[in-house]
């Protein structure tokens, strides 16, 4: 991986990170998506997020990165306790956790392509 794509990655995760806890903390971004969409949303940013992370820290166990994501997993779903005015949905952070594996899955099959190439 070259270092300016470690290092747009590496932003990119700091950015969805912020993202997501200014999210945690606006009430009305628990509404933007409703039932089904509400799940997707949450699997959907939670993957591309673990895989930022693990392209933006390649040195770093991916172990440790998965650690990383799914303990925010827990912390955003703290958070929105209080900035979405409703109880702890350990269903969200189910989903946000399987979304953080099938990130750092998609990340580790993009490393094993690019090292073949």
């Amino acid at each position: 991986m070259t270092d300016f794509l470690r290092r747009a990655s590496l932003f990119c995760a700091i950015a969805l990170t912020i993202a997501l806890l200014v999210a945690s903390v606006t009430p009305s971004a628990g509404q933007v998506f409703g039932g089904d969409l509400h799940r997707r949303a949450h699997l959907v940013s939670f993957a591309v997020l673990a895989l930022a992370w693990r392209c933006g820290l390649p040195r770093v166990p991916v172990s440790m990165v998965a650690l990383g994501v799914i303990g925010f997993a827990f912390l955003h779903e703290t958070i929105e306790i209080f900035g979405h005015n409703h109880p702890y949905e350990m269903e969200d952070v189910a989903i946000d956790a399987s979304g953080a594996v099938i990130g750092l899955i998609l990340a580790q099959v993009a490393k094993k392509i690019a090292s073949i190439k």
